[in-house]
């Protein structure tokens, strides 16, 4: 076997930052039927 050279990987979290996550929280808190839902569910 040959030795591979490896290159670093930066990874970003994009998530809130590219997408607005509004619509998605508001039916997350309605369908559980709690104010902080989103944020327990996802645990932000």
């Amino acid at each position: 076997m040959t030795p591979t050279a490896t290159k670093p990987v930066i990874v970003f979290d994009v998530n809130e930052t590219l997408l607005d996550m509004t619509p998605l929280k508001k039916a997350v808190n309605a369908l559980l039927q709690e104010e902080q839902g989103f944020r327990i569910w996802f645990g932000m």
